[in-house]
């Protein structure tokens, strides 16, 4: 690991407060705000063999990811491939898409946002998300 994964006990407790944050938040007039749990942060799998590189220049901190479950992925059973609108930019990484994949199976909303792009790194390094529960 690389220190920004949460371990276990972490991610429990950060499920466990999901709810009373969700019932915390009904009482307000801003129903629209939901409340997200960041589950892990990585670099995009797979980034240069997709659109990574054709939407690169729309990339920055901040932006909107959405998640893809690929169930029926004949190479990895828990795939979650990462879009930018309509463009797949890559996966989430095998040795951490596991929870993501259970988490989706289980019918939560699960989403990325950029975090980081560094143009100057190697393909694998150049992008890296954070995973989000309640997006």
């Amino acid at each position: 690991m690389d220190g920004t994964a949460l371990d276990r006990r972490s991610f429990l407790a950060s499920l466990a407060l999901f709810p009373a944050a969700v019932v915390a938040g009904l009482g307000t007039r801003q129903a629209k705000a939901r409340p997200e749990v960041e589950l892990d942060s990585f670099h995009v799998a797979g980034y240069r063999y997709h659109a990574g590189p054709a939407v690169e220049a729309a990339l920055r901190p901040g932006v909107e990811l959405r998640a893809v479950r690929e169930r029926a992925n004949p190479h990895d059973p828990n795939a979650v491939s990462i879009w930018m609108r309509d463009a797949m930019i890559g996966y989430v990484p095998r040795e951490r898409n596991a929870v993501v994949a259970r988490m989706m199976d289980a019918g939560m909303e699960i989403g990325f946002r950029v975090a980081e792009v560094r143009r100057d790194a190697a393909a694998w390094e150049r992008v890296r998300v954070t995973a989000l529960m309640g997006r």
